[in-house]
């Protein structure tokens, strides 16, 4: 119930977007004429001559891998009618772990159920950093700016970080709504840089789907709106998926930079080794960079059917947990 009404604040909230006041805050002349596919562009560390290394490394993969996937929905976007209001997920997760793909296809899911008028276009980081001036250039001030929910705000993940700032140093006279998320910082001058960014923002709501991440977001980021809602997934309804029961214990064990030495997953897989009735999986995919929003709404539904034949599931990851229960 308690995330229900979460969910409701979620869309009172958009839906009165228009009380919230902004301002203008333009880019610098040089970031605003750098063609940006570096999610890290902002970051005032780096030097120009490092920004446009990258591009060069990196430019001729990233246009081909869009004129290959995503040129036909971009030739959508741009030719849209500007005059309609549209929700635009940027930066929208496009890597191989399944709870990002969750969260993706469930926030346009959650747009689609309260806001059945207004289009929803998902564009990945990738996608948005390649193409950064035309995308820019063809959102109006009427647009609501969608910033998908996760894990990854902070420092653990700065590129996500770094576009995070970008969107909303750029987009000064649009709504905002960060969904939710949560948030660690390790060096307290990273925090005070997106403290700034986010609290000279007069129209951004953003929400936080624990409570740690809530206080912290009300202490350093005064000026926006600050929400505590669940994890986003949450207010998607599966439908009750068929297996069959194998009934074993099944680890969902992660091997990635938010792992904790102190889990104690470890120990309690050491209590089982031999057993019969014990499996293993994960919800990453390794070496998976660019996904759709079908294809990854299938690998979602895989899992969850995976999760639920086992009697009982030990979860390292938060997804893991909310695909079992699900």
């Amino acid at each position: 119930m308690e995330q229900k009404r979460g969910i409701r604040k979620v869309v009172g909230k958009i839906n009165g977007s228009n009380a919230l006041r902004g301002e203008l805050r333009n880019l610098s002349a040089r970031l605003d004429a750098i063609e940006g596919v570096n999610g890290t562009i902002i970051d005032e560390l780096r030097t120009e001559k490092q920004i446009l290394e990258h591009i060069r490394t990196k430019g001729t993969f990233l246009n081909a891998l869009n004129k290959q996937n995503v040129g036909d929905y971009l030739e959508k976007i741009y030719s849209r009618d500007r005059k309609n209001k549209a929700f635009f997920v940027l930066a929208a997760h496009e890597w191989g772990n399944i709870g990002d793909l969750a969260i993706n296809y469930s926030e346009t899911a959650f747009l689609n159920k309260y806001f059945v008028d207004i289009p929803v276009y998902n564009i990945s980081r990738l996608t948005l950093l390649a193409n950064w001036q035309r995308i820019k250039a063809t959102i109006t001030d009427n647009d609501i700016i969608i910033i998908p929910g996760g894990g990854n705000m902070g420092d653990i993940w700065p590129v996500e970080e770094a576009a995070r700032r970008l969107i909303v140093k750029t987009f000064t006279k649009n709504t905002i709504i960060s969904f939710p998320q949560s948030v660690k910082f390790n060096a307290v001058k990273e925090l005070e840089q997106s403290a700034r960014i986010y609290a000279a923002h007069k129209k951004m709501l953003m929400v936080f789907r624990d409570d740690a991440s809530y206080e912290l977001a009300k202490k350093h980021f005064g000026n926006t709106s600050i929400l505590r809602s669940e994890d986003i997934v949450l207010s998607y309804e599966f439908p009750y998926p068929s297996w069959d029961d194998w009934g074993g214990v099944l680890f969902v064990a992660r091997n990635d930079k938010e792992k904790r030495s102190t889990s104690g997953i470890e120990d309690l897989k050491k209590q089982t080794e031999g057993a019969t009735s014990v499996g293993e999986t994960d919800t990453l995919i390794q070496d998976m960079d660019f996904i759709s929003l079908e294809y990854g709404a299938r690998l979602v539904y895989d899992k969850v059917d995976e999760l639920h034949t086992a009697g009982v599931v030990v979860p390292e990851r938060l997804h893991g947990a909310v695909f079992a229960l699900l």
